[in-house]
């Protein structure tokens, strides 16, 4: 019995649920693992061995995930003093 609970305890935490890919939801975008994946219908196929219906397109081609609004931050204003050389007094 302890032995089933440490397993419990030890067992990695489950992932996020993936959302669902359907007919209903065909075109919407989805960011999974920093890549935007698309919801379409994939043909499968005899020679590949993939059954034919619904799948997220997270191809190589697809583009990255915007960053979050979060990370995106403006530049600091930083002010940098005057931006000529100062003027010497003439030597005497």
């Amino acid at each position: 019995m302890r032995l089933l609970l440490l397993l419990l305890l030890a067992a990695p935490a489950p992932l996020a649920a993936q959302p669902a890919c359907g007919a209903e939801t065909r075109g919407q975008l989805a960011c999974m693992a920093g890549r935007s994946c698309l919801c379409r219908h994939e043909q499968g196929g005899s020679l590949t061995g993939i059954p034919p219906g619904w799948a997220w397109d997270c191809g190589a081609l697809r583009p990255d995930c915007p960053p979050p609004a979060a990370a995106k931050q403006a530049a600091p204003n930083l002010f940098l003093g005057p931006l000529s050389r100062p003027q010497r007094s003439p030597a005497r």
